[in-house]
């Protein structure tokens, strides 16, 4: 099984107030300032690299990540360099799935047709809402996206157009995510992520906003609602978030969720190679600065891994493989955790199945779906 290479992009042009993840914000960088700054993190990615591919030089790799904070800061040049410096240092297949995350304020077609040629074919456009109002609630801090740009993203040939929306912000309504539902639907990008919004503690819209049954049942029906429009209009729903057309899910992130290995280069970013864990203890100023890289050692046992692995797979739509997980994990099923299993049976949170190879497979009902990160977290407890 190959391996996906992550590479982590740590700056954003300012903090938007639902964001919890550590970035470092430049727009009050002079720009000369800022691209040096980009440029010296760009080589010691590079740097990083180099030491670190031996971690994946049995497996080699079939999916490249560029992620954030806000990628698409660096520009195609800086883009092109890292992709060049992983293809030099790591067996990339020449298909390779090659992704960018992608603010609307740094998009132009023909900005977008630069990192096409710089080797990226697959874009991921943050559109979060299409509305005004929304926009101003969740503090976003990039330029709204609209019908047009949304038009302009999809005429750049050669890429796969990927979108992301935040569902069930308050204010919304059903309407309106069938309006996004419609929306995405005419133009039709070949994969949409659309995550509902969470209230990450310390972040500025947490200090301002309380949510309540009434704003969590709107959220959960806005959801629900585009959800329905997307699966209608013939796009496959294959994890709790992410819908594609025919063969466009994400390949690198099907990685994560399916407990295959990664290596995550940068500041903050986590690895999973040779079956351990680890991440990177430093700060983006650390990174940059010091000499080689201070990596920490994630020691799991064999339970934790176990918990991680039904933490991780039940978010697939297809759901655990009873048998994978044995594979993956060198043991069965614990009995504590089939007998979780069995009461959200019961309570119709999870069914019981089979593949067409016969082997048993768990996954999320409907409902399940809409309370995953509370049947997550019982199924798993047996293994904390």
């Amino acid at each position: 099984m190959k391996a996906g290479v992550y590479l982590h992009i740590p700056f954003c042009r300012s903090k938007c107030d639902y964001c919890g993840f550590y970035s470092v914000p430049v727009d009050g960088m002079e720009p000369g300032a800022r691209d040096g700054l980009l440029a010296r993190y760009a080589e010691k990615l590079i740097v990083e690299l180099r030491a670190r591919a031996g971690e994946i030089a049995d497996t080699g790799a079939d999916t490249l990540y560029l992620g954030g904070g806000t990628p698409s800061l660096m520009g195609p040049a800086l883009a092109g360099r890292l992709i060049d410096a992983v293809r030099g240092s790591v067996d990339l297949d020449k298909d390779a799935e090659i992704t960018l995350e992608c603010n609307p304020e740094d998009f132009t077609p023909e900005t977008l047709a630069g990192y096409r040629d710089a080797g990226i074919n697959r874009v991921v456009l943050g559109v979060q809402t299409l509305r005004a109002e929304e926009w101003r609630f969740i503090g976003r801090r990039a330029r709204l996206c609209g019908e047009a740009d949304l038009r302009a993203f999809m005429g750049v040939p050669g890429i796969a157009h990927c979108v992301d929306l935040i569902a069930g912000i308050p204010g919304g309504n059903p309407e309106d995510a069938r309006g996004d539902a419609h929306a995405l639907l005419d133009v039709r990008p070949e994969h949409v992520s659309a995550y509902m919004l969470s209230l990450e503690k310390g972040t500025p819209l947490a200090a301002r906003f309380r949510s309540t049954f009434e704003s969590e049942k709107s959220s959960r029906d806005s959801f629900e609602a585009l959800m329905d429009g997307l699966v209608g209009g013939g796009y496959t729903h294959y994890e709790i978030s992410n819908f594609a057309l025919p063969g466009f899910q994400s390949r690198h992130n099907l990685k994560y969720w399916r407990f295959l290995p990664y290596l995550g280069l940068g500041a903050s970013a986590h690895s999973f190679t040779g079956g351990m864990r680890r991440y990177n203890v430093q700060s983006m100023d650390e990174y940059v600065s010091e000499n080689g890289v201070r990596l920490s050692l994630d020691a799991r046992g064999a339970n934790a891994a176990a918990a991680e692995f039904i933490m991780t797979g039940l978010r697939l739509i297809e759901g655990i493989s009873v048998s994978y997980f044995e594979e993956m994990l060198g043991f069965p099923l614990p009995d504590g955790v089939a007998r979780r299993f069995e009461e959200l049976k019961d309570e119709g949170l999870v069914e019981r199945t089979h593949d067409d190879a016969g082997n048993g497979i768990i996954r999320l009902t409907r409902e399940g779906l809409f309370r995953a990160d509370d049947v997550i977290f019982r199924a798993s407890e047996p293994l904390l």
